[in-house]
């Protein structure tokens, strides 16, 4: 697939805008046009433990973003977007959600 990203390690799939620094850098080098995003985040998302997910839907907390992530507020409010993130926390269809699964406060970890 051209301008596809494949990551070749046992981490499961990550969204491409929260994938560690390393990978995504290698995706703006494959995919020059990228960098011209003005809202195009290129930093650590800061993830508790990013690749600590495993089978089953209660084993993803890792991907919970902590104090300081770029992904904190970042996304834009959708009208209709169902009103809650993966884990049941209220998601704002008027202000700034985070960008990823995670729409509750921060971790201080």
């Amino acid at each position: 697939m051209r301008g596809a990203t494949i990551l070749r390690n046992k981490r499961p799939p990550v969204f491409p805008l929260l994938a560690p620094t390393r990978t995504r850098a290698r995706t703006v080098e494959k995919n020059k046009g990228v960098t011209n995003d003005v809202k195009s985040i290129l930093a650590d998302p800061l993830l508790v433990a990013p690749g600590s997910g495993q089978a089953g839907l209660d084993s993803v907390a890792g991907y919970k973003l902590r104090i300081g992530s770029p992904a904190l507020n970042a996304g834009v409010p959708i009208t209709g977007n169902g009103g809650s993130d993966y884990w049941g926390n209220p998601v704002s269809a008027k202000s700034a959600p985070h960008l990823g699964a995670w729409n509750e406060r921060p971790i201080t970890k």
